[in-house]
């Protein structure tokens, strides 16, 4: 180690030892790098309010839309055990609902790589602006076996239920949205939840150019929940997300989790 990053080291950790300073420099780190988060809060509502007034918060406007609209066709390296999941289920499957999925990511990305069944449909859940311009994109590219909803129950009930990457973003426990729904989906599919060792707590994230609450559940408990629903633990992993948790002490920096239930 050099001299100069043992003087950065010990002024960082001086910096870190007096409050006012640390809640500044914690504040520093957080506005200047994305992903982020930072903080604990009660509540979505109380996080957004400590939102920089100069920023969009949550994802429901139409510029973030269109940014996923240039990566729609990109399939996240993460989502690669999705695949494996997908090319065994979707055969036998009639209707495929996604919570979250933006502008149809998910799917124009694992179209790519997998068949899809003539006779398959897929709705995705997003909210009002995601919903427009999906569906402006679904239109552009002819696209008849995709749907866009700003509702969690639609008219037939799906056979596979998936959410890659959004329960963070959704305040209400999945276990509550799956026990709402007319009927329970024979196959749920989850990737890229941040689930930890430590109590459930609510943050706040830093995009970049967006600011969203942040939910972070215990992962025992989130798993026990599902379970408790008549599922099934079929098989799970875990994944590296670039997302810097300012503040967490080692237990409470969360993992990034993949996981199959199976109705029983």
């Amino acid at each position: 180690m050099s001299a100069g990053t043992t003087i950065k080291s010990i002024s960082k950790s001086l910096v870190l030892s007096i409050p006012y300073a640390r809640e500044k420099y914690y504040q520093r780190e957080f506005y200047k790098r994305s992903p982020s988060c930072k903080g604990i809060y009660k509540s979505f509502k109380q996080a957004a309010v400590n939102s920089p007034s100069d920023k969009l918060v949550g994802y429901d406007h139409r510029v973030i839309s269109e940014f996923y609209r240039e990566h729609i066709d990109e399939m996240n390296p993460a989502d690669y055990p999705v695949l494996f999941w997908l090319s065994r289920l979707l055969p036998e499957s009639q209707l495929v609902f996604e919570l979250g999925g933006s502008v149809g990511v998910g799917y124009y990305g694992f179209r790519r790589y997998l068949p899809f069944p003539p006779q398959l449909r897929w709705v995705i859940c997003e909210v009002p602006d995601a919903v427009r311009v999906g569906r402006e994109i679904a239109q552009e590219r002819g696209e008849s076996r995709l749907a866009f909803t700003d509702q969690r129950q639609v008219d037939d009930d799906p056979d596979i239920y998936v959410s890659f990457g959004a329960l963070q973003y959704i305040e209400d426990s999945f276990a509550q949205i799956i026990g709402e729904l007319r009927a329970k989906p024979a196959h749920i599919l989850l990737n890229r939840v941040p689930l930890s060792e430590r109590d459930p707590f609510i943050t706040l994230q830093n995009s970049g150019c967006w600011f969203s609450p942040y939910k972070v559940d215990n992962k025992s408990q989130f798993i026990r929940s599902i379970e408790a629903l008549g599922y099934e633990l079929v098989d799970k992993w875990e994944m590296t997300r670039p997302n810097i948790f300012l503040e967490q002490q080692e237990d409470g920096v969360p993992k990034y989790h993949g996981m199959y239930f199976r109705l029983k």
